[in-house]
């Protein structure tokens, strides 16, 4: 009787530690939400700036052929998702 009360209550400790970190992982990721909603855009349009940079690069030393500028805005707006 006793060690059946040992195991209950040591697997009951065990699922409420279980819970416990869930529910730190759970309020983790919604503090960083917020964080996520604001960087995610941002670094679309970085990415985008850079690249139409490097593209004005390669044309501008003659590594670029295949690319004119309708396509590379068709490109960076597709990467931006507008």
């Amino acid at each position: 009787m006793y060690s059946q009360n040992l195991e209950i209550a040591r697997l009951r400790q065990q699922e409420i530690m279980r819970m416990a970190a869930e529910d730190r992982l759970r309020r983790l990721a919604l503090e960083n939400q917020g964080k996520t909603q604001f960087y995610g855009p941002a670094l679309a349009r970085i990415g985008g700036w850079l690249v139409t940079f490097g593209v004005g690069l390669q044309e501008q030393y003659g590594q670029c052929t295949t690319i004119n500028k309708d396509e590379l805005r068709r490109k960076t707006l597709a990467m931006t998702g507008r």
